[in-house]
C-alpha cells in the first residue's frame, strides 16, 4: 500500500499531493497555530487534504516534523503547530536533516539581508536624503 493510501496513483496524484505538502509547508513553518479551515483558507485546498498532509509532515520520509495541536472550543476545533524534527526523535545522522537545516539557515540570513537592504532603500528614498535638483 502507498504512503498516501490504497487510492493513490503517482501519475495523476504525485505531483498534486506533493505541491499540496511543500505549500502547507511553506506556510505553517512559521509556528504559528492555525486551524484547518484558516490553512485551507489561505492556500485553496480542502480541510482533509490539509489534515492529510500534516500528518504525512510526521513521517519520518517527509522530515519527521513535529505537528502539535490543541483544542480551541469544546465543539471540537483544533489548532494546529508545525515545528522543526525534534533532533532527539531523529536517526543519529540525517543527511537530508543537515540539508534542510542548511537551507533553512541560508533563507534566515537571507531574509535578513532582504530587511537591511529594504531599510536601506527606504532610507535612500526618504525626501530628506534625496539629491537636490540643480537649477538650471
Amino acid at each position: 500500500m502507498s504512503t498516501f493510501g490504497p487510492a493513490f496513483n503517482e501519475k495523476k496524484d504525485g505531483d498534486r499531493i506533493r505541491q499540496q505538502m511543500q505549500a502547507i509547508h511553506n506556510l505553517c513553518s512559521d509556528g504559528i497555530w492555525r486551524t484547518l479551515g484558516v490553512i485551507s483558507k489561505a492556500l485553496g485546498y480542502p480541510e482533509a487534504s490539509v489534515s492529510a498532509q500534516l500528518r504525512h509532515l510526521r513521517k519520518e520520509k517527509f522530515g519527521a516534523f513535529v505537528v502539535k495541536k490543541r483544542r480551541v472550543t469544546e465543539t471540537g476545533l483544533w489548532e494546529y503547530q508545525l515545528l522543526d524534527p525534534d533532533p532527539h526523535q531523529l536517526p543519529a545522522h540525517d543527511p537530508k536533516l543537515d540539508q534542510i537545516y542548511k537551507l533553512k539557515e541560508e533563507i534566515r540570513e537571507l531574509k535578513a539581508r532582504v530587511e537591511t537592504l529594504e531599510e536601506e532603500n527606504s532610507l535612500l528614498r526618504a525626501p530628506e536624503n534625496a539629491q537636490l535638483s540643480l537649477k538650471v
